[in-house]
């Protein structure tokens, strides 16, 4: 139920937005999801990327920004994009009324050029989604596309400096200067696909004899899928476990991981490639695991993460990004370092029965916190707090 309100916040989506007249949004994408979860919760002010100024049934009123105000286009044309900028939030600001405070989600250069739109005395949100959220998307815009004209270094100037301005809104223990953070709150949001349905309807994680190792995700080299097919060989061959190692998905290195597993297959250890698998099918593979091991150099929160939970599958995983801290504060699980001696250490302590019991009853406990209507509901009743006046 929609709490009354005579000031509405702001909402800065710097990305495309399907947006029928009235109803739900027309798209599955994260943050997508969330908005359609909030109107539920509370009217709101959204300035997107659209051409057409409406005020919907359901209490949403759309700023249009145009295009998208993407880094290219903001390094070629900084002053326009900046007039596009400040000319929406004017609008919103007035639409919204007094003490509005202003979510921008994600994208660095725009919303820094926001800062230069606002008074001092306005509250301002950065909605952070972890690691691949900016800290990869720096190193993308920087290196990877070769445009020469932004130092990486100068561009991660810009996000500290938008970041020292902004109260922080993300998953944990995010990537930030510790500088940055003294005396700042950060207000931990959560948000996952997990829906109150699929927490009536779960199934809860029966260990398999043979300790089964689950991996989900792009076979890319960042998830150092290597390290995990090393660390169960070595948990096999060093201390005679019978280990299967199941990994889900595809990427560019898939060939070469198979070409790995199969120097390293004996007859206690064996490692299946699944493929890309629907979504109708992942239940069966996270209820017949032992536990989910992330092996990454570089995460956020992982979607991962909370399907596990929602099965009561215990977690191993290096010590990346946000989900090391929730592993730890939440007992779902071992976290190590980013070695391959460490990871198979943390996996032969996941082989004690009593260790997988106590985890996985945690992680099946924890699994309402990952629901994507309480994450919604917490984050909507800290806004309408905020433009309450209170702390």
């Amino acid at each position: 139920m929609k709490q009354t309100q005579s000031t509405k916040p702001i909402i800065v989506f710097w990305d495309e937005v399907g947006l029928p007249p009235t109803g739900a949004l027309r798209s599955n994408a994260s943050f997508k999801v969330i908005l359609e979860k909030l109107r539920k919760q509370m009217d709101y002010i959204l300035v997107c990327p659209c051409t057409t100024e409406a005020t919907r049934g359901d209490g949403i009123t759309i700023v249009p920004l145009g295009t998208v105000p993407t880094s290219t286009h903001i390094l070629k044309n900084p002053l326009s994009c900046r007039q596009t900028i400040c000319e929406a939030i004017t609008k919103a600001i007035t639409l919204a009324g007094p003490n509005a405070p202003i979510l921008m989600v994600d994208a660095i250069l725009p919303s820094f050029i926001l800062l230069s739109c606002v008074s001092r005395s306005t509250s301002l949100y950065l909605y952070l989604r972890g690691d691949d959220a900016y800290e990869a998307k720096i190193r993308t815009i920087g290196v990877a596309r070769g445009w020469g004209i932004l130092h990486e270094a100068l561009l991660k100037t810009v996000r500290n400096k938008l970041i020292a301005r902004c109260k922080i809104i993300g998953a944990g223990e995010l990537p930030i200067p510790k500088r940055l953070l003294a005396n700042k709150r950060v207000f931990p949001f959560y948000p996952t696909s997990i829906d109150t349905n699929q927490l009536k309807n779960r199934k809860k994680n029966i260990s398999p004899s043979t300790f089964t190792v689950l991996g989900i995700g792009r076979l890319v080299h960042i998830k150092r899928y290597d390290r995990l097919i090393r660390a169960c060989s070595q948990l096999s061959r060093d201390y005679h476990k019978s280990i299967k190692l199941v990994l889900i998905g595809n990427g560019p290195q898939r060939h070469k991981l198979e070409a790995l597993a199969k120097s390293l297959t004996t007859a206690t250890y064996e490692v299946q490639f699944t493929g890309t698998q629907p979504k109708e099918n992942m239940a069966s593979w996270l209820s017949s695991a032992s536990c989910l091991a992330i092996s990454s150099d570089w995460e956020g929160l992982p979607k991962t993460l909370s399907e596990a939970c929602l099965h009561g599958l215990p977690v191993v995983s290096t010590q990346v990004g946000s989900i090391s801290q929730y592993i730890i504060s939440h007992e779902i699980g071992i976290v190590c370092k980013r070695s391959t001696s460490a990871l198979t250490n943390a996996l032969l302590e996941m082989t004690n029965r009593e260790k997988q019991r106590k985890y996985a009853a945690n992680a099946w406990l924890q699994a309402e916190h990952f629901a994507i209507e309480k994450q919604c509901a917490r984050l909507s009743n800290h806004l309408m707090q905020r433009m309450g006046g209170e702390e």
